[in-house]
């Protein structure tokens, strides 16, 4: 009998909570010891780098037509001139991920939400200071094999976006 055939039927797991129900800081996944790092650990430049842009992506992946309205509400900001407060570096960072995000769409297999969470997720021993896809995609890996529940992960990856929490609570309201 194989390992997939084992684990069926078999339960997806949620990842490990602390007693006041927030996520554990640490976790076990197919043979490996990972650590959830927060934006009070610091981030590399290289990291840093890979979560600016699949941040800005992951921000607006939620549809194609979203995507096309930044693109031309992006397009018409600087046709006019006027750039807000957007500076000129920003403006192009935010406009090469919306357009790499539509040309990606289709064929990216891993979602960009779960490798912004592997931005933030090591493994131990790995080196903080440098992003690897291949790493990346092995955490993912991982992760799945365990069974863990992808949406741990989407909260993990959004909560790193800033702003992304006052986003939402200003859509949901006070309730």
């Amino acid at each position: 009998m194989d390992k997939k055939e084992e684990l069926i039927p078999y339960k997806i797991k949620k990842l490990p909570r602390e007693k006041d129900g927030s996520l554990s800081k640490s976790f076990m996944a197919n043979g490996h010891k990972y650590k959830i790092l927060g934006w009070e650990d610091g981030i590399s430049m290289d990291r840093w780098q890979v979560y600016q842009q699949l941040s800005i992506q992951g921000g607006f992946d939620l549809t194609f037509q979203k995507l096309y309205d930044e693109l031309i509400k992006l397009r018409d900001m600087f046709d006019a001139g006027f750039i807000g407060q957007f500076r000129p570096s920003k403006f192009n960072a935010q406009l090469n991920a919306l357009i790499d995000g539509v040309k990606s769409k289709a064929t990216e297999r891993v979602p960009k939400m779960m490798r912004l969470a592997a931005v933030f997720i090591v493994r131990e021993n790995e080196d903080v200071r440098y992003y690897s896809e291949s790493i990346a995609s092995d955490k993912i890996n991982d992760w799945q094999e365990e069974g863990y529940d992808v949406q741990d992960f989407f909260t993990i990856a959004l909560n790193s976006i800033q702003g992304w929490g006052q986003v939402l609570q200003s859509i949901m309201g006070d309730g």
